[in-house]
């Protein structure tokens, strides 16, 4: 009976798409909890617990898509993947995730969102790095930049020009780059920030003067 074929293929995607988004929903619980947790150890605990949930979410939210990668949700699916996989650490490849929602032509309600966090995504990396020692600390956007204090002997006198030591710029810079580029140009927008394209523009504009690039 057909009817009945198609309610029980009805149902089995139905379970495909309900428990990553309990998973999802578990570990934002856990993650609630930790956030009002005073005690160190139990906090910490109670993270583990959170990002293991976060992973197996992004565990199911890719093996629907996987499975039924046209469906109405699918938009959905994959933002709620990329932001599991943000929670869990799992940074670059969420800042993909959020590109490819962003870019995707078929997207329409997370379209702006996924920009936004595809550029966050990013920043956020961009931190670490710096903290880790990987890159200098003027490749973090919303860090400003200052030229180390030269030798009395070495600074320039009197009017002349003094020019600013670029350096390569790192990939992930890049990535930043263009993640902001594709917010920037599409003119997307985020809620109750009016100056965000402004911003970002400056924040770029003192990156590339800072940076050399093949870009």
């Amino acid at each position: 009976n057909p009817t009945i074929i198609e309610e029980a293929e009805k149902q089995v995607e139905d379970g495909w798409n309900k428990f990553p988004k309990l998973y999802h929903q578990q570990a934002q619980a856990l993650d609630l909890k930790a956030q009002m947790q005073d005690d160190p150890e139990l906090k910490a605990q109670l993270i583990n617990r959170a990002r293991e949930f976060y992973r197996q979410a992004a565990e199911g939210y890719a093996s629907y898509l996987k499975q039924y990668p046209g469906a109405k949700v699918a938009e959905e699916m994959r933002y709620n993947r990329a932001d599991a996989l943000y929670s869990v650490g799992d940074l670059l490849t969420a800042a993909q995730e959020y590109q490819m929602v962003a870019a995707d032509p078929r997207t329409k309600k997370f379209k702006d969102a996924a920009a936004l966090d595809a550029i966050l995504a990013y920043e956020s990396l961009l931190k670490v790095a710096v903290a880790n020692g990987d890159v200098e600390p003027r490749a973090d956007p919303n860090t400003p930049y200052k030229q180390p204090e030269q030798p009395e002997s070495r600074k320039n006198k009197g009017t002349e020009k003094v020019e600013l030591q670029k350096i390569p710029m790192p990939a992930l810079l890049e990535n930043w780059i263009n993640a902001v580029d594709f917010f920037v140009k599409n003119d997307l927008r985020v809620k109750d920030l009016p100056k965000r394209h402004l911003e970002y523009a400056l924040q770029v504009g003192a990156r590339s003067e800072e940076h050399t690039s093949e870009l």
